[in-house]
């Protein structure tokens, strides 16, 4: 993984690392994952999600409601430094897919795609 590879040869510390999408079947190699901000998909029914976690995998175990059928994720680990703004940053991401995807809070959006953002909890401050 790239985070392993930037300690090693002591590159920049303030990094956010990106994933590519995986299967949903694929969550339990991603046990050292921690500080991510996260998007799931359900591609049957054109759903997505974005959430924050600690623990990413402790967070996937868990139920997700509006999503349920989800089978793909992909996540960004953000520097440890900023752990605490996590919840601010997945806001601002929850927005920004808002203003794109139809979304279950009505928020004016361009829709420039079939899918619907399924968070239920939509801060427009």
């Amino acid at each position: 993984m790239q985070k392993i590879d930037d300690e090693l040869n002591k590159k920049p510390q303030f990094r956010i690392y990106k994933s590519k999408w995986r299967p949903r079947g694929e969550t339990e190699t991603e046990l050292n994952q921690n500080n991510v901000l996260y998007t799931l998909i359900d591609t049957n029914s054109k759903l997505l999600y974005v959430g924050e976690a600690a623990k990413l995998v402790d967070r996937l175990r868990q139920n997700h409601p509006s999503i349920p059928k989800w089978n793909y994720f992909r996540y960004n680990i953000l520097p440890d430094e900023i752990a605490h703004h996590r919840r601010t940053f997945e806001r601002m991401a929850i927005r920004d897919f808002a203003s794109v995807l139809e979304n279950m809070e009505d928020v004016d959006s361009i829709r420039i795609s079939e899918y619907k953002l399924a968070n239920s909890k939509i801060d427009l401050r």
